[in-house]
């Protein structure tokens, strides 16, 4: 929820200024509140004579909870060049006087906090938008008053090098795989609601440097997915994430379907295909060779080969893929290795 905040206000008097960088500074409703009242208190001369009894009572505290949040405003901030807010100064009975609270001058440090964000707004781009930081706190003790519950700051420089660099060409491959697949989802529910394409083409991104996917593969994916008899891939299939996701399994149903014509599957595929017929082939040999093995089980999916078995009764797991590379060798060097073992 998001509250625009006006004031009706015609004559100024008996009021309180303060240095608006107090909300950047992460503090508690409690620090606030016991700093205004010190503020309050100090006046033009800044210098704080107040007991804590009443200081806490104004704020609506316990004098332990006062006396503890006015140590925490004495510590120094690194956000105001190593100053604390506060300054307190204790005197005993015997030197006759009150213990001093100075309110510290951070006037230069708010001056310049917001005039490093003031070129960073002038930029005349959608990232002069202020972003939304949401600050919202218990009621304010000093005046049962929420404090802000919104503020709007501009982006930093770092902050906008992120976002420029999120914005992708209209001509990168994962932003014309993302709208491919939503021309495709569309063609099934044309109201679909528009997608954030920055957030779709971060999974493209992944599938193609991460999981070295072809652009090619992808999209005759895709084609598959909604040229399929089976509708089940089409209705889940509604974002990149989910393609992402399920994309080995896709895989898997798609070369094992029996194309319409031999443009779905392109011909560097066939080497993908008859690698995981021979490896299946293989897991199914050994999967028949230790089928009595007390210590061994294996199984077979459609994907992978998965091998359980007992060392000094600790059960043990290993999964491989069919399309893993060197796989025979792998599974080889595993079978091995448990018969070490056992």
């Amino acid at each position: 929820m998001v509250y625009q905040i006006c004031e009706e206000i015609s004559e100024k008097k008996y009021f309180t200024q303060f240095c608006n960088i107090i909300f950047h500074l992460n503090l508690s409703c409690y620090e606030i509140a016991v700093y205004l009242a010190i503020k309050r208190t100090a006046g033009h001369d800044g210098y704080c004579s107040k007991g804590l009894r009443r200081l806490a009572e104004e704020c609506g505290l316990s004098k332990s909870q006062a006396s503890l949040t006015i140590k925490k405003l004495e510590k120094a901030r690194e956000e105001l060049s190593g100053k604390s807010l506060i300054k307190v100064v204790q005197k005993t009975k015997k030197d006759g006087g009150e213990n001093i609270i100075t309110v510290s001058n951070i006037m230069p440090e708010n001056i310049a906090f917001f005039e490093k964000k003031k070129p960073v707004s002038k930029i005349k781009n959608d990232n002069q938008k202020s972003k939304k930081v949401s600050t919202t706190r218990t009621p304010c003790p000093l005046d049962g008053q929420l404090l802000p519950v919104e503020v709007s700051i501009p982006w930093t420089k770092e902050e906008l090098n992120i976002k420029k660099n999120q914005k992708k060409d209209k001509n990168s491959p994962s932003l014309l795989l993302s709208k491919y697949l939503f021309e495709k989802i569309t063609l099934i529910n044309p109201k679909h609601k528009q997608p954030n394409f920055n957030e779709w083409n971060t999974h493209i991104e992944l599938m193609l440097n991460q999981d070295n996917r072809t652009e090619d593969e992808i999209k005759t994916l895709i084609d598959w997915i909604f040229k399929s008899d089976d509708p089940f891939w089409s209705l889940n299939i509604l974002n990149t994430e989910k393609l992402r996701k399920q994309y080995d399994k896709i895989y898997i149903q798609m070369i094992k379907a029996k194309p319409k014509n031999n443009s779905i599957i392109p011909s560097e595929d066939k080497r993908k295909i008859e690698l995981i017929q021979t490896n299946k082939q293989l897991a199914e040999f050994l999967q028949k060779k230790h089928a009595n093995s007390p210590t061994l089980k294996i199984t077979t999916s459609e994907n992978k080969i998965q091998i359980s078995y007992k060392v000094n009764n600790n059960n043990h797991g290993f999964a491989l893929g069919f399309l893993e590379h060197g796989f025979k060798e792998q599974i080889n060097s595993f079978l091995n290795k448990v018969d070490f073992l056992g």
